[in-house]
């Protein structure tokens, strides 16, 4: 039957909805021990949440998120604490640390399980030790500082630990697990930074940090795709060095700073080609970039280095460029690729030293363009190989000692060299094979 706005129902009762009593699942008993000055604490196998903080009074707090503390519902106070030390047992545990200044060590580690440790406004005076094992953890820093270490391991699993506006004297990140793990850091400070990773598909990232003394990147897995990118980061009288892996190395540095060098080392493998791209950096050392048997792409811009640089590729059909480059060593920068179809080129380049570039067998093509080393000895050899060519335009130097070392036959097959605008010294040019 049809019903209309204003009509009364006679002996119907409408319905009520009561709100029932919260029935949350407690998820495991967590257990705590205070002893002299040092609360130590400890889940089991469940999936425990707890929060620990410090209070305005200046008492430390355990706090069960549907999950009993001391099989209870209570959140127990601890007065002077000066260490805490948890173990989160087994179980994908969630572990929140909020507040407050610890005059030493806290120590976190987790057994097992998909676990998550948030550290937020927290300050150790001491150090910050966190393993996990086993599992797909994340781990989380946020305006969390030490005065001496954070050291952070994780063993197994597809990690994630990021770390935003936080530092120590010295940071070491390991996620060792076998792999897909990620590291970033972003607006960090303080010492030395570390990231390290093991195993494969790992990425790593530092962006906006400042330290004192170096940042290094390190992947030591066998096979896969790694990723670094460090960008807009100071490493103050430290270097910044990259140790690449043994599989597919993708690294980015840019607009960084350092008043020392910059190493990057992408082994690589015959199968696996890197790409390793430097720009917009400023450097008090030298820059030192070696890559392995792939076939390789290395391009270097925008870079004033304050000592010397060095290219070093052994293999594989590569493509190396250098554009506005200002080398200020007194030694030697070189450029070296390995066997293989290369193709270098150095564009804008000025150094206040000698310039060595050497390519291996193969059919190599160099070409430098607006290159000025000054009173300095430019040497070349394009190695064995075939029809190989050498450019070279508007470029001065006191001395060019060239060399092509023939073809497979021990003949040169094909070779050529090109000149324009090009000024020597007195010292002559000494041109062999072309």
């Amino acid at each position: 039957m049809r019903r209309f706005l204003g009509e009364r129902s006679v002996g119907i009762r409408p319905l009520i909805f009561e709100r029932l009593e919260n029935r949350a699942l407690l998820a495991g008993n967590v257990t705590t021990n205070f002893s002299g000055t040092g609360l130590t604490i400890t889940g089991d196998a469940a999936a425990n949440d707890i929060q620990v903080s410090r209070l305005a009074n200046g008492n430390w707090q355990v706090k069960g998120i549907a999950t009993k503390i001391n099989n209870t519902n209570s959140a127990p106070q601890f007065a002077g604490v000066t260490d805490i030390a948890i173990d989160l047992g087994a179980g994908s545990d969630i572990m929140q640390i909020t507040g407050g200044t610890l005059p030493h060590v806290l120590s976190i580690n987790d057994s097992a399980g998909n676990s998550t440790i948030q550290l937020n406004n927290f300050h150790s005076l001491s150090d910050i030790d966190i393993t996990l094992n086993t599992g797909n953890n994340f781990i989380s820093f946020n305006n969390s500082t030490s005065d001496n270490q954070i050291n952070v391991y994780t063993t197994g699993g597809n990690d994630t630990i990021v770390a935003t506006r936080s530092g120590s004297a010295s940071t070491l990140i390991n996620a060792s697990g076998s792999n897909n793990d990620s590291i970033v850091a972003s607006n960090c400070f303080g010492g030395d930074l570390e990231a390290e990773t093991v195993g494969r598909n790992n990425h790593t990232v530092i962006t906006n940090s400042t330290v004192e003394d170096g940042i290094f990147s390190g992947s030591s897995g066998s096979s896969g795709t790694n990723t670094v990118a460090i960008t807009g980061s100071n490493a103050g009288d430290g270097s910044i060095a990259v140790e690449g892996s043994s599989g597919l190395n993708i690294v980015t540095i840019q607009n960084c700073v350092s008043n020392r060098d910059l190493q990057l080392n992408a082994p690589g493998s015959s199968s696996t080609n890197n790409v390793l791209s430097i720009s917009r950096v400023q450097l008090g050392g030298n820059l030192q970039v070696t890559s392995g048997d792939g076939n390789d792409v290395i391009a270097l811009s925008d870079l004033n280095v304050g000592g010397n640089l060095s290219v070093a590729d052994s293999g594989g059909n590569n493509v190396v460029t250098l554009v506005n480059i200002h080398t200020s060593g007194n030694v030697k920068d070189s450029i070296e690729t390995g066997d293989g179809k290369d193709v270098i080129s150095v564009i804008q380049f000025n150094s206040n030293s000698n310039l060595q570039i050497t390519s291996g067998g193969g059919t190599d093509a160099v070409v430098l363009n607006q290159v000025d080393i000054g009173e300095n000895v430019f040497s070349a050899d394009v190695g064995p190989g075939n029809r190989d060519s050498l450019t070279i335009v508007n470029f001065t130097a006191a001395e060019m000692d060239i060399l092509n070392s023939g073809g497979t036959d021990g003949f040169l097959t094909g070779a050529q060299i090109h000149c324009h605008d090009v000024n020597i010294g007195p010292n002559f040019a000494h041109i062999v094979g072309f």
